[in-house]
């Protein structure tokens, strides 16, 4: 039992140092950064770079290219790259390291309407789209395809 006492009082400790603190009005508000790029009218997923620390990811939603773009530190664009997967309605974009190498999934899972059958995760080597920044079209390492036990869903994250 004093296992207990001193684990509910370590949580209850970190907590108070949790709470937030409020800001005079008269303090200045430092603004979020905003991706002003025109090639991205409608930013879907943004995901950080494991191979250019700083720089970040971005695709845009449905309607428009399927193209994945490279930005930096301060949201601009810094590189292009055309990639196969036609955008039918991009949601998300994710970054992870697996054994050394870097990878960049593009989640093809938008349904607003709920009517398509099955859904995709193209998985890209970093690598080949840092390589691809102004080229051709690059095509993913991976793709899974997969369907909803329950039907079409509207899958807006990953």
């Amino acid at each position: 039992m004093p296992l207990n006492r001193v684990a509910l009082t370590a949580l209850a400790l970190s907590l108070c140092a949790c709470q937030s603190v409020a800001v005079s009005p008269s303090e200045p508000r430092q603004s979020a950064l905003s991706v002003t790029a025109d090639d991205l009218p409608e930013t879907s997923g943004l995901a950080a770079s494991h191979r250019k620390p700083g720089f970040f990811w971005a695709v845009n939603d449905s309607g428009n290219s399927a193209v994945i773009h490279l930005l930096d530190g301060e949201l601009q664009p810094r590189g292009a790259v055309p990639v196969t997967p036609k955008n039918r309605d991009w949601e998300d974009l994710a970054s992870y390291q697996r054994d050394g190498q870097s990878w960049i999934i593009i989640a093809e899972t938008g349904d607003n309407l709920r009517q398509y059958p099955t859904y995709f995760l193209y998985v890209f080597s970093e690598d080949t789209l840092l390589d691809g920044i102004g080229g051709e079209p690059v095509s993913p390492d991976h793709t899974v395809e997969f369907t909803y036990e329950d039907g079409a869903q509207n899958c807006e994250a990953i």
